[in-house]
């Protein structure tokens, strides 16, 4: 889903790593815990970031991915990312849902399952719900995780 850069009307800011997996997220908290993560030995190169910081309105969180996604193929380097993970607050029983939605809005192929994997441009996607198993979000999450170890001591 090629478009011109004239036909958007701006030229984004920000470009991709090539060789990363992109990361996006939905907010500027889940972001530093993401690049924190990305950080660890052994993780491939990452390139994490921000709904916001991925499109034009500026638009952050879940509404942002899909500013964000529909922006994508006009950011350089968009033909040299290896994958992409998209990282959303499990808040709701529709928050996979969403995001598949806004792939396939998008001409992308969305995972089927939260295990799945997806297509984006022939490159491969997997969208992650945090935490995983429960509604919540990516900040409660690590509370929980920070409260439960304090009480092993």
């Amino acid at each position: 889903m090629a478009q011109d850069q004239d036909a958007v009307g701006y030229i984004p800011r920000w470009q991709f790593e090539e060789g990363a997996r992109f990361v996006l997220c939905e907010g500027d908290d889940d972001k530093g815990l993401l690049e924190s993560i990305a950080k660890l030995p052994g993780m491939p190169k990452l390139q994490v970031r921000h709904s916001a910081e991925c499109n034009e309105t500026r638009t952050g969180g879940r509404s942002g991915f899909e500013h964000a996604i529909a922006e994508f193929d006009i950011v350089s380097h968009f033909r040299q990312v290896e994958g992409f993970v998209l990282v959303t607050d499990n808040d709701n029983s529709k928050a996979f849902k969403e995001k598949g939605r806004t792939l396939s809005k998008n001409g992308y192929k969305a995972p089927s399952t939260p295990a799945g994997v997806g297509e984006l441009d022939g490159r491969p996607v997997k969208i992650f719900l945090l935490p995983d198993a429960v509604h919540g979000d990516l900040a409660g999450c690590g509370k929980t995780s920070i409260s439960q170890s304090r009480s092993i001591y």
